[in-house]
């Protein structure tokens, strides 16, 4: 596809490809409503991405002995503020900032409350069926939460 024509000295096939990807993108944001679609997606990810922050900000303070068995670049720290705490704090500032502008542009469609259930909808599905999964082993004796007790598994 990058071959470089003889004649014109420029990949023809590609720019041909690109030219019609263009174009498909273009009807599909006009006609389709690509880009209200993205917004939501966006959404979604904004918000699966302030989930795993605050996991980052909590954890060195609710899970000590899982941070304290973590790498020594993990467990650094700066003014006694672990840096995980630190990139936790920045990383929810960040995404937070982009889900407000999610809500507060409106120029290529809105957010739509069904679009985000649709797309958590996998993730609580899987999350129950681990907790019911984990519930039916323990009544069977098999703890699965001995798997997450340390990092490295060892």
């Amino acid at each position: 596809m990058a071959e470089v024509n003889d004649r014109l000295h420029t990949p023809v096939v590609a720019t041909v490809v690109v030219a019609l990807w263009i174009e498909l993108l273009n009807y599909l944001n006009i006609y389709q409503g690509l880009s209200a679609l993205l917004i939501n997606v966006i959404a979604v990810m904004a918000v699966a991405f302030i989930a795993v922050a605050l996991a980052a900000i909590v954890m060195p303070f609710t899970r000590p002995n899982l941070f304290n068995s973590a790498p020594a670049m993990v467990r650094a720290s700066i003014a006694g503020v672990p840096w995980l705490t630190i990139a936790g704090v920045v990383m929810l500032l960040s995404w937070a900032f982009v889900l407000y502008v999610t809500f507060a542009t409106t120029a290529f469609g809105k957010v739509a409350p069904i679009s985000m259930i649709e797309a958590f909808a996998v993730p609580i599905l899987g999350a129950i069926y681990y907790l019911v999964i984990r519930l039916v082993r323990e009544r069977q004796g098999i703890h699965l939460k001995a798997a997450f007790q340390e990092i490295p598994p060892e």
